[in-house]
């Protein structure tokens, strides 16, 4: 008998991304005081976890394994990042991120003093699909792409 028939039916959703980083003291501020999150948790110096084996990472390398929080998301991104120096080349590829944002155009101001790399922002004012938006896309320190958008799209001639 499976849980619907029991009476207690399961949801699908989504519990989180998980990004690995290669300098978690440069990658945090981004996401932190960038783009909002708070850091829930963090275990540190951790082993041969499950982790390890979806980015393909040495068993013996030690990693910081961090969980932020958005107001009202829980645990919603997680952070991977080695203690130690190793060969990029071993991991599997990474992952990418879309994240709900207040305006598009005052992430991108704060995203160019950091030297990121932008892709050029799209203003949809009368989208065929969805409520008109701006958005956009940046790189963080490692190439994740980072697609941030708003409802409040604006013209700018």
């Amino acid at each position: 008998m499976n849980d619907s028939q029991q009476g207690t039916a399961q949801t699908t959703y989504l519990q989180r991304s998980i990004f690995f980083v290669s300098d978690l003291e440069q990658s945090l501020p981004l996401f932190t005081q960038l783009l909002g999150f708070t850091e829930n948790y963090r275990l540190e110096h951790e082993l041969d976890t499950f982790s390890h084996r979806l980015f393909g990472l040495p068993a013996g390398l030690p990693t910081t394994f961090v969980t932020l929080d958005l107001p009202g998301q829980e645990r919603c991104l997680a952070l991977l990042a080695p203690e130690s120096p190793f060969d990029r080349q071993t991991r599997a590829a990474s992952a990418g991120l879309v994240i709900r944002v207040d305006s598009v155009d005052a992430v991108y101001e704060r995203v160019a003093l950091l030297g990121l790399k932008c892709e050029a922002i799209k203003r949809e004012i009368n989208p065929q699909h969805g409520p008109p938006r701006t958005e956009g896309a940046f790189y963080d320190y490692d190439g994740h792409p980072i697609v941030i958008f708003d409802f409040n799209p604006s013209v700018k001639l």
